[in-house]
């Protein structure tokens, strides 16, 4: 369980947030996460297909919020320069694939932990820095992104 909330942090939390102003990042983080809480706690989505639809709605929300390239870049650190651009956009596909099947599975096995948000710290012009809290019955884990 403790894997689970840890890697929902992850996947929903530890990256740059440049595709918003950084005074709306908590309301852009905290819609995003909600709606894949939201799809996670149907209890219509089963086999397969509700797997897949989970799997959608958390890509989809990792899409809106995280900057692949930005990642990739951090990722490779200095080896990113002596890629070409065609090996660079594929680094970024892969390595989205990779976080992809790494997380998503981990993260639809959500069990209905209440996640509670603070409010952004700016880091420089295109970051920032939300906080939260995935709360259990027994614990609460802190998780921020940035």
């Amino acid at each position: 369980m403790r894997k689970v909330s840890l890697l929902l942090g992850l996947m929903l939390f530890l990256a740059p947030l440049s595709a918003f102003a950084q005074q709306d990042a908590r309301v852009t983080v905290q819609s995003h996460v909600e709606k894949v809480l939201k799809t996670l706690r149907n209890p219509a989505l089963k086999g397969e297909k509700g797997e897949r639809q989970k799997k959608e709605a958390i890509m989809s929300a990792a899409g809106q919020l995280f900057d692949f390239v930005e990642l990739s870049k951090r990722t490779l650190g200095l080896a990113w320069n002596r890629l070409n651009m065609d090996q660079r956009k594929e680094f970024v596909k892969l390595y989205t694939q990779l976080l992809e099947q790494t997380y998503a599975d981990r993260i639809t096995a959500y069990t209905n932990e209440k996640i509670e948000f603070s409010n952004a710290v700016p880091l420089d012009a295109n970051t920032a820095e939300v906080k939260s809290n995935v709360l259990r019955k027994r614990a609460m884990w802190p998780l921020s992104s940035g």
